[in-house]
């Protein structure tokens, strides 16, 4: 239950967030009603994974073993083989063979109306829907409330849990080999329930897990690195982490909580997102090759889907199309285009990035209709010389733009360009038609 602190924390925190403008919407629900404690996870092919959950009428105890697969580009959900143990509070993973890991969580006890918590493993492959028995986690049953594993070099890492009191171990899951490695390296502080991502650097962040605590463990050299203490104690969220920012669901308030937390791990910052459609407690998160985070089941949740995305779609064009590395130009040009509903002249300039790292020139800037389409766009200038030393030569190559509002809402776009290198030094970058 969040306390007093708790909340007067997060009210301050709400005020003074940057708002991000977007809302959630509804997805075509599961048929499957889970209450609480399944699991979700984006495969290659785009299409979302459910897996288990509790609280489902027709199952045993309510624990539940439907597989069911929802397609965000089509619009649909289907069935696949259900999981050979039916669990809730599981552990769920990737791992670098490409099947997806079910690891612990509770099951029913066989002989009783009840349940336990359990060691047993098992992997789905979504090419074949096939499942396959692993062997057993081999220290203890656990107990993780869906939450605490990533991995990194094909490898599951599993962080605290449940194994008959809160743990504070690290265990590494190797797919290849089916073993299981305890490292020597222990959390400061027991967690369960955590919420856990890998950054762009290879760093896998630990938030929670019925404490304050955020860590930050670097699987290389099993060190931890200490971080400040978050402003609440997380309790039965789910969490996911887009480009470095992990997102924080729901979580434990007596009825569930709409409420979207977002921690950026180069910030080291908290903000508050818009809420979520329903109410949720113990729900399913993933985020969709879209970049949309989707949110399923949890209490309240039912088999409701919402799903936001935490940035809006731009587009820009690139002058020149054809970008000749040996050019000895001044500037590059991009026109930016922003949905309907938003202005581009509420684009913060000191937060636009070229390639991650280009930061647009302060001026010139100008508003026009570049395209002559009817929609405003803004011209804005790069250094050419950075932008030519960051492709090489290629019939497609892509190029990425990132920026903010000034009201926060991020904003990011991918144009394909070709780059070519002739040796010749052209400086007339004004020229579009021309090559340079």
């Amino acid at each position: 239950m969040l306390n007093i602190l708790t909340i007067l924390v997060l009210t301050i925190m709400a005020v003074r967030a940057t708002a991000i403008t977007n809302e959630w919407r509804l997805e075509p629900g599961v048929s499957t009603i889970r209450r609480g404690y399944a699991n979700a996870i984006t495969f290659t092919d785009g299409k979302v994974y459910l897996f288990g959950g509790g609280g489902v009428p027709g199952w045993k105890v309510g624990i539940c073993g439907a597989v069911e697969i929802f397609d965000p580009e089509a619009g649909t959900v289907t069935r696949g083989a259900d999981m050979l143990t039916p669990r809730e509070a599981m552990t769920v993973a990737i791992g670098g063979d490409g099947l997806i890991y079910c690891m612990g969580g509770r099951r029913v006890k066989e002989g009783y109306y009840s349940v336990i918590d359990t060691n047993i493993i098992e992997a789905y492959d979504p090419i074949t829907d096939i499942w396959i028995t692993k062997n057993p986690f081999p220290y203890a049953p656990f107990f993780v409330f869906s939450a605490a594993a990533t991995w990194i070099d094909g490898k599951i890492y599993c962080f605290g849990g449940f194994t008959g009191k809160p743990d504070n171990r690290v265990f590494v899951y190797d797919p290849w080999s089916d073993t299981w490695q305890k490292k020597p390296n222990l959390m400061a502080t027991t967690r369960w329930g955590a919420v856990v991502g890998m950054t762009s650097d290879n760093k896998i962040w630990v938030i929670g897990g019925y404490t304050d605590n955020i860590g930050e463990y670097d699987p290389i050299t099993d060190n931890w690195i200490p971080k400040t203490s978050g402003p609440f104690i997380t309790c039965e969220e789910e969490g996911v982490i887009y480009d470095d920012v992990f997102y924080i669901l729901g979580g434990n308030s007596g009825v569930g909580s709409q409420e979207v937390k977002i921690f950026d791990t180069k910030t080291e910052q908290w903000t508050i997102g818009p809420p979520m459609i329903l109410a949720r407690t113990g729900c399913a998160a993933t985020v969709g090759l879209n970049g949309r985070i989707y949110a399923m089941g949890g209490n309240r949740g039912g088999g409701a889907i919402d799903s936001w995305s935490p940035h809006i779609e731009a587009s820009f064009d690139f002058d020149p199309n054809t970008l000749n590395i040996k050019s000895k130009g001044k500037w590059v040009t991009v026109y930016i285009e922003l949905p309907v509903g938003y202005d581009v002249t509420s684009i913060d300039l000191s937060t636009v990035y070229l390639m991650e790292n280009i930061l647009a020139e302060s001026k010139p800037t100008s508003v026009g209709d570049y395209d002559n389409d009817g929609i405003p766009d803004l011209m804005l200038k790069f250094d050419r010389t950075r932008v030519q030393s960051s492709v090489t030569p290629g019939e497609v190559v892509e190029i990425n733009i990132l920026g903010q509002l000034i009201d926060g809402t991020v904003f990011k776009s991918i144009s394909v360009i070709r780059v070519i290198d002739e040796g010749n030094e052209h400086t007339n970058e004004e020229d579009p038609s021309s090559v340079e």
